[in-house]
């Protein structure tokens, strides 16, 4: 996916760069989800739009490679997105809001909501001018909740790995130039995956409220991200 050719299909819609990405991932999820809901469709697109938008508005790259699957026996579906972007680290140290001493707390931060590079920029903008895809900083809080609790989600960038599970909170060592996003869940209970979106959306908005934004302790992110609310 390149952002040349998405800035472009954007211009021909006359949209904006998260349409085109939009678009793309409608028909990806459309492929990877068979017969399932549109509900749960549009959920999908959803995840993995929101990991696109970060290769390219956050990790400064100027295209992503992608693959996903789809296992009929196992009703699992997993894509595995990764850019040769700045890299989270870089990203977040552009952010007012934190300041990661290292990569290890910068994939930390990355899943707390509102913790974006970008969002900050967004909320000058007056009213009238802001559009759906103003609401940056929710994109990695979404997916790491969502597949975390009901499949996998693994993210890397730079010398740190992070592995999210039901179970499991494991850090790794790594060497990675950019970010790689993996993410895994079982189809088969749509209400589960559809309530556990509901649930999620409720649980960003009680975070901010909570620990808040600005001067976030990388204790309390830690502790949060562990906890696996």
């Amino acid at each position: 996916m390149k952002l040349q050719e998405l800035e472009d299909e954007a211009l021909d819609i006359e949209g904006q760069l998260g349409d085109a990405i939009e678009r793309r991932c409608e028909d990806l999820s459309k492929i990877v989800s068979q017969d399932c809901s549109e509900e749960l469709r549009m959920t999908l697109a959803r995840s993995f739009c929101e990991i696109f938008r970060n290769c390219f508005e956050h990790g400064k790259s100027e295209s992503a490679v992608f693959c996903a699957q789809y296992w009929p026996k196992l009703d699992t579906v997993e894509i595995c997105i990764a850019d040769r972007g700045i890299g989270v680290f870089e990203s977040l140290c552009e952010s007012k809001h934190t300041n990661p001493n290292n990569d290890d707390e910068a994939l930390a931060y990355s899943l707390m909501p509102g913790i974006s590079s970008k969002a900050w920029r967004y909320k000058k903008k007056k009213a009238v001018q802001k559009t759906v895809w103003d609401n940056s900083g929710y994109g990695l809080f979404l997916a790491h909740q969502l597949f975390g609790k009901l499949g996998h989600f693994f993210i890397a960038s730079g010398n740190s790995a992070l592995y999210l599970d039901a179970d499991r909170y494991q850090k790794m060592d790594c060497s990675i130039e950019g970010t790689i996003v993996s993410m895994r869940m079982k189809l088969s209970d749509e209400k589960s995956i559809i309530d556990a979106l509901k649930t999620t959306q409720n649980l960003a908005v009680e975070v901010k409220e909570t620990l808040g934004v600005k001067s976030l302790k990388i204790a309390s992110v830690e502790a949060f991200i562990k906890s696996g609310r």
